[in-house]
């Protein structure tokens, strides 16, 4: 490693302090968050004796659950969004206990609503540009060779490869490569940076202080892989595992464990847990306010329908939902009567007969209406992959790759392949690419994107069916 790079270890064996640095930049956000709120209310930073109690309380419960939610712990190869999300989970159930703390001692009537809503936003923003500004600096530290951790890289293929690809991109991540192991070298390039096999690897553990072990080598070296990691073992050092995933298309994937059994989610749904009830809300308060806002609208199409053809107003139409599940679609009959024929087949949307006011309709996406209802009932969802009719769904999973995962959310009235212009008669191909982009990225805030931009631009469409 050398007297330089030894050197430059100084920030990690100080990691305790700079954890330490945290939580009091922590603690000062919080506090600089509680006067701040106290000023835009009051109009002074004098606080009063039962917010001076309250401040004192706070400062204990963050210091008691912060480091619960692992808030102290190194953040080196994660994602700000990931760190962001525990601070805003450690963020609420600090804010809950205060309140709790509150109404325990009677003292609830004390505290401002409003000062309390002033303070919830000011603090978590405060934590999460202090959390921000601290990562951008030790990224830059780590970039100039500070605060490094000396890895050795397990393996000689293409997933091996991949690894040491992105540790060498990434210099921020403050990863610096001392070895590549393997018992056989399958890629060219990996050659000037083979140190030899398993001998060689027990043989400079012995003698290097390495931080970590890169298990990056495919399953079907299972037993080379335990090898490795016993040899490792011996030395107590840190050892990942790099999953051969290469070959693999993944969905919403991640690591978790089922009753301590570790387990690496491959295709999931973004819908469990809290992410269901959030999207469950989302489409019930807005489909009953959006319900409420066409009702009349709805009245009138039924009247026109009725008035220019014979035939039922709503026609329905067996589709495949959320794993599988099959629901009763409704549309607004834009067709006349039997118009379908025996014989289905994909596209021809255009050759349809349509009645006198079924084209206009079609046109404005306003047959779509009553899927609202198909909202409320739980069959489908405002946001989310357009589904599709059973018949068509049995053919394209077999043509079409991946095409089965859309089927991993619920059917929705519009998405992201609608707003961008995928809908109708077009490339499946293409709306399958934007469905599952949608999976994968899944939020809240993409879901009102969608529906604003269905607003401005996702009505009217000469390819809609």
């Amino acid at each position: 490693m050398g007297e330089l790079g030894r050197g430059k270890g100084y920030l990690k064996e100080r990691m305790t302090v700079i954890q330490l640095f945290v939580r009091l930049l922590d603690i000062f956000s919080v506090v600089l968050a509680f006067y701040a709120a106290h000023i835009v209310m009051f109009g002074h930073p004098r606080l009063y004796l039962g917010y001076q109690v309250g401040l004192a309380a706070c400062i204990a419960i963050i210091l008691l659950v912060f480091p619960f939610f692992g808030l102290y712990r190194s953040w080196r190869t994660d994602s700000f969004i990931k760190e962001a999300s525990s601070i805003l989970l450690a963020w609420i159930t600090s804010g809950a206990l205060l309140v709790g703390f509150a109404f325990l001692l009677k003292s609830s009537d004390v505290f401002s609503r409003l000062w309390f809503a002033y303070f919830t936003v000011m603090g978590l923003t405060s934590l999460l540009l202090v959390r921000a500004v601290v990562r951008m600096l030790v990224k830059m530290l780590r970039a100039r060779g500070y605060n490094k951790k000396y890895i050795f890289v397990v393996g000689a293929d293409t997933l091996a490869q991949r690894t040491i690809d992105m540790i060498e991109k990434s210099p921020w991540l403050g990863l610096e490569i001392s070895g590549v192991f393997a018992n056989e070298v399958a890629v060219d390039d990996l050659k000037c940076m083979h140190c030899g096999g398993i001998d060689a690897f027990t043989e400079r553990l012995s003698h290097e202080g390495v931080d970590q072990i890169w298990l990056a080598l495919p399953f079907e070296k299972m037993s080379e892989i335990k090898d490795y990691y016993e040899q490792a073992c011996l030395f107590g050092k840190e050892i990942k595992l790099v999953p051969d995933l290469l070959e693999m298309e993944l969905l919403n994937h991640s690591v978790g464990e089922i009753n301590g059994l570790p387990v690496l989610h491959i295709i999931n749904s973004p819908m469990q847990g809290i992410n269901a009830l959030i999207k469950r809300l989302e489409d019930i308060i807005l489909s009953a306010a959006i319900l409420l806002l066409i009702l009349p609208l709805m009245l009138l199409i039924a009247i026109a329908i009725k008035v220019t053809s014979r035939g039922p107003v709503f026609y329905l139409q067996e589709r495949v939902s959320w794993n599988g599940k099959l629901f009763n679609m409704l549309k607004f009959r834009s067709m006349e009567v039997d118009s379908e024929g025996e014989t289905l087949h994909w596209g021809g949307a255009r050759e349809k007969q349509v009645t006198a006011i079924g084209k206009l309709l079609r046109e404005t996406s306003l047959d779509e209406l009553p899927q609202f209802i198909n909202v409320m009932k739980g069959d489908m969802s405002i946001v989310g992959p357009r589904p599709e009719r059973t018949v068509f769904v049995q053919k394209f999973k077999t043509e079409i790759p991946r095409y089965m995962h859309k089927h991993m959310v619920k059917a929705g009235i519009t998405g992201w392949a609608q707003i961008n212009g995928w809908r109708g008669d077009t490339d499946l191909n293409e709306r399958i690419e934007c469905d599952l982009h949608y999976i994968e990225n899944w939020s809240l805030l993409l879901d009102l994107k969608i529906i604003i931009l269905t607003i401005f631009k996702g009505f009217v469409d000469k390819s809609a069916y």
